[in-house]
């Protein structure tokens, strides 16, 4: 493995989870509208081939600082957000019907019902 400059930084994650449990879409949901709010994207996800297998290499985008504790946000590619778009689209029609409730409100009968 080659080690980072002084002042840089490598994410290893293979012991604990995936490398993506710590990057988010750079295209956020919105409860209030279908279109995404758009966050700056301070990564970029490439795959690489070893040995006929598929590895995710997670960089930095030049120029675009990353300072400790910050979020990573990358664009993880259209169909990604294409589904969780779909979902939210689903949730809210049945929040407007009446079927369910929204999540706040599932909460806050949860906590109150004990």
């Amino acid at each position: 493995m080659l080690l980072p400059a002084p002042g840089r930084y490598i994410l290893r994650t293979h012991r604990r989870c995936n490398m993506l449990a710590f990057v988010q879409h750079f295209e956020l949901p919105r409860y209030d509208s279908l279109e995404p709010l758009n966050v700056q994207q301070n990564c970029q996800l490439h795959t690489i081939y070893l040995n006929g297998w598929p590895h995710f290499v997670l960089t930095s985008v030049p120029g675009v600082a990353i300072q400790p504790g910050d979020l990573l946000f990358c664009d993880l590619g259209a169909g990604f957000f294409r589904s969780r778009r779909r979902a939210l689209a689903r949730q809210l029609a049945l929040i407007a019907r009446g079927d369910i409730l929204p999540i706040f409100q599932l909460a806050v009968l949860r906590i109150f019902s004990v």
